[in-house]
């Protein structure tokens, strides 16, 4: 079974991060739509969603069988089912290594821009096919070769473009 790519399955839209959100933290603890909204708005500043936005996400989670719920007064309180559980094992499964490499890469990016903080060490891999749309929507390609280009500029008269590739 060939798995879908990386945008095609998780993406990184707002409905699958929250879908994502949602998964994990009611795994740690069963909660309710107005709790994990104001949780999720917490978590992610930059990336607020409506209250109606979270509640239909985690209905539909819900109708995928990821979720299941009781009512407790007058509200909804989500628990995760075994399938939600599996689907998240899935996902990290999956993606937490190729998540890592991301950060490593922008990591990288982000020392040798500022200077701040520490050189990461990871062992340099090739960025899997599927993150380089990701990364290219961070990082224009342009802009990359450009610094690199700069970067070798400051300590050498000259240079060939083949050494900026690598």
């Amino acid at each position: 079974m060939k798995l879908p790519s990386f945008q095609q399955a998780v993406g990184f839209s707002v409905g699958d991060a929250l879908s994502l959100f949602l998964l994990r933290t009611i795994l740690e603890r069963e909660n309710y739509s107005k709790a994990l909204y104001e949780h999720f708005n917490l978590d992610f500043p930059g990336r607020s969603v409506s209250y109606e936005y979270v509640a239909r996400t985690t209905n539909a989670l819900e109708n995928n069988g990821f979720l299941f719920s009781r009512t407790e007064g007058r509200k909804k309180v989500f628990q995760i089912t075994e399938k939600g559980k599996a689907r998240l094992l899935e996902y990290e499964t999956i993606y937490a290594l190729r998540f890592s490499e991301v950060s490593t890469v922008i990591d990288r990016f982000y020392y040798f821009l500022t200077k701040n903080g520490s050189l990461p060490h990871a062992s340099i891999e090739p960025l899997h096919e599927d993150f380089r749309l990701f990364i290219s929507k961070l990082l224009s390609v342009k802009d990359v070769v450009r610094f690199m280009a700069l970067r070798l500029s400051l300590n050498r008269q000259s240079f060939h473009m083949a050494e900026v590739q690598e």
